[in-house]
């Protein structure tokens, strides 16, 4: 099943590259180069290295991939091309005023664009629906705001915390489709919160603890050395 109302068309005025560059963005590597500058509504890049970003009242903190941050090449593909999927979801899944912040308040509202567009009895949704994948793209990028950590490929695209918080793998594949399935408009949140409730803990046994999130190329406002 296609999610009602997934679009790539157009996508192509966002990015440096030839057509047939441009057309297989969403399937494989393809030498595009997003021009962040140019994104649509400015929701992509986040905050430059050595600042914080505050979600749920937690504080994280961004550093650079270090020399023994080497991904496997699935990670690595999904990291290629997270920028342009958070481009067209912002640009072409949803509607001109939503808050493309990664906020608390904006997880409640896409998930009811998704449970609005997907849920259609017992079928899950294609994994390579563009739909699907924005949201992922989105989810995760929220999270690590929240509990900071890195990307990650297991079985799917999966956020892994700060490791000092002992917490698992969010699977978000796994929570799209709980989110179709239950319709509660509630998942994404309560998932956040989950995350941010751990951080909470940590920081009262380890004051001044801040969790540390990986900033990813092209998502991240900074140069690679």
């Amino acid at each position: 099943m296609r999610c009602r109302g997934a679009v790539i068309s157009e996508c192509g005025k966002y990015f440096q590259g030839d057509e047939k560059e441009l057309s297989s963005f969403f399937g494989g590597p393809s030498g595009v180069v997003l021009s962040p500058s140019r994104s649509p509504g400015g929701g992509v890049a986040a905050c430059g290295i050595g600042s914080r970003d505050l979600f749920f009242g937690t504080m994280v903190r961004i550093v650079p991939p270090g020399p023994g941050d080497v991904l496997d090449e699935d990670t690595q593909k999904w990291l290629d091309y997270l920028q342009p999927r958070l481009v067209n979801l912002e640009g072409f899944q949803l509607s001109a005023d939503f808050p493309f912040d990664f906020s608390p308040a904006s997880l409640g509202l896409l998930e009811r664009v998704v449970i609005e567009r997907c849920r259609d009895g017992d079928e899950v949704p294609d994994a390579e629906d563009p739909l699907v994948l924005g949201v992922i793209a989105y989810l995760g990028e929220a999270f690590i705001r929240v509990a900071g950590g890195r990307w990650a490929w297991i079985d799917g695209p999966v956020v892994c915390p700060d490791p000092a918080l002992g917490l698992p793998a969010v699977r978000l594949k796994d929570l799209f489709t709980r989110a179709v399935d239950r319709g509660t408009g509630e998942e994404f949140a309560k998932a956040a919160e989950e995350l941010a409730g751990a951080v909470r803990e940590r920081r009262r046994s380890v004051p001044g603890w801040e969790p540390v999130r990986i900033a990813v190329p092209g998502v991240d406002d900074y140069e690679l050395g």
